[in-house]
């Protein structure tokens, strides 16, 4: 779908604040790389607050324009590409997810895939250093995943049918991934806690606690 200037930007205000986010943690991290023109229009980008708060539909839909103008630059990518939900119906999830802060839900055939398809926006929002995760993505695929959980981002595996929903985190994402917990209708849901201390071995990895309801939960 084409934009006009009269009509709703087809991201809302904010997942063009994430990306906006995301472009200036890449060019704090990798300013060398990148040419006068990016660094001067990843500068001239409006601040996350602006965003969210002063934007109307008319500026929203410019700023998308020019976000998606940088982003293609930078990664060679659409951002109308990227798997991305600000805030999706726990209703429609099913299905392995990457839950990132900022409200950001990336879908995948598996957690590995997902990781590999979004390396970019991931890596970005989570400061993980990209030749770290390419390492990991051709060496070490259940660590590739265990990278971006000991990272901040939070594993998660819906189950629809059977109501339950399963989340791995670090201490850091536990609050914020517990009260997106707490709001999710499914009937079981279970928040696996890391030891960062010990080796990754996957689902078996964490401490269990199993959400009941807002601000109660039970460690197994």
């Amino acid at each position: 779908m084409k934009i006009s200037l009269a009509s709703k930007s087809e991201l809302d205000a904010v997942q063009l604040a994430t990306f906006a986010d995301s472009l200036r943690l890449y060019r704090h991290d990798n300013g060398d790389s990148l040419d006068k023109e990016t660094l001067r229009l990843i500068d001239n980008l409006p601040s996350r607050q602006a965003i969210l708060t002063t934007m109307d539909d008319v500026e929203l839909s410019l700023l998308q324009r020019a976000v998606g103008h940088i982003w293609r630059k930078v990664t060679g990518k659409s951002i109308q590409t990227m798997d991305l939900s600000a805030n999706p119906s726990s209703r429609m999830l099913e299905g392995c997810y990457w839950m990132l802060p900022g409200g950001v839900m990336l879908h995948g055939l598996n957690h590995f895939s997902a990781a590999k398809d979004h390396r970019d926006i991931i890596c970005s929002i989570l400061g993980i250093n990209p030749f770290v995760f390419e390492h990991k993505l051709a060496s070490d695929p259940e660590g590739l995943v265990g990278l971006v959980v000991s990272s901040g981002g939070v594993r998660v595996l819906v189950d629809k049918t059977k109501s339950s929903v399963y989340m791995q985190v670090n201490e850091k994402s536990w609050p914020w991934a517990r009260d997106k917990a707490q709001r999710m209708y499914h009937k079981n849901k279970v928040v696996k806690i890391l030891d960062l201390s010990q080796p990754y071995l996957g689902w078996e990895s964490g401490v269990p606690v199993i959400i009941r309801k807002r601000h109660s939960s039970t460690v197994v």
